[in-house]
């Protein structure tokens, strides 16, 4: 594949509270009938981009989020991030949010799991169901 081909991942849903919750994003942990073309993050690439799609939100209006390189979540890949429930015009309770990440996922630590990203996150108040989150990369 081409340095410039991006690549992605993906996840099928996960219920968001004021609590942490930890989703595997990687293709290791994708529901692949949502997204066939799901491939496995090399053990080192550039993480590009993440694209959240939700619905469900009840009074959330933004996600605290991060990636980790462990299921646990205690070893941040990126750091915490505050971003902006983005509502749809068509339907008040569904939207998602988008991020510019441009960093390296490479295996410099025995906290790293091969082949897998996590995303820890959490609302502001209320609740959300993550029905989607893309995780762009170029090899």
């Amino acid at each position: 594949m081409p340095a410039n081909t991006l690549s992605r991942v993906m996840v099928g849903s996960g219920a968001l509270t004021v609590a942490k919750s930890v989703i595997d994003i990687s293709a290791v942990g994708a529901n692949l009938t949502l997204e066939p073309l799901a491939l496995p993050i090399p053990d080192s690439a550039r993480l590009h981009k993440l694209e959240v799609q939700f619905t469900t939100l009840v009074t959330a209006a933004s996600i605290i989020w991060n990636l980790a390189k462990d299921a646990a979540g205690d070893y941040p890949l990126t750091p915490e991030t505050t971003s902006a429930v983005v509502l749809g015009v068509g339907t008040a309770t569904n939207g998602g949010f988008a991020a510019l990440l441009d960093t390296d996922r490479v295996p410099i630590t025995t906290q790293f799991v091969q082949g897998h990203v996590y995303l820890v996150a959490r609302t502001n108040a209320g609740t959300l169901t993550i029905t989607k989150a893309f995780l762009y990369w170029v090899p």
